[in-house]
């Protein structure tokens, strides 16, 4: 999950801890992991890991998936996508 480069890293951590326990099925043991991982080209990246049973595993993978996208807009805390500019240069004949 990659989250724009104005977010406060420590806010950013709390907004996903919250958004992992928010949700039905996921395992208390082994612990959830939640860790910075890098600074991207767009965003500050973080990987988000919850253990579950092998059964519920794709209905846990899309709950917290919009866990995350609720309480990350909720706290008013942006998910950035690619752009490009585009400049275009006329040509003189």
């Amino acid at each position: 999950m990659g989250v724009d480069y104005s977010a406060d890293i420590d806010k950013t951590r709390e907004v996903l801890v919250a958004a992992a326990n928010s949700i039905q099925g996921v395992l208390q043991d082994p612990e959830m992991q939640i860790m910075l991982t890098g600074l991207g080209d767009s965003s500050v990246d973080w990987v988000i890991r919850v253990w579950s049973a092998t059964a519920d595993y794709w209905a846990v993978r899309e709950a917290l998936i919009r866990a995350i996208k609720m309480h990350l807009d909720d706290a008013g805390i942006s998910i950035p996508f690619p752009q490009m500019d585009v400049h275009v240069d006329k040509v003189n004949e």
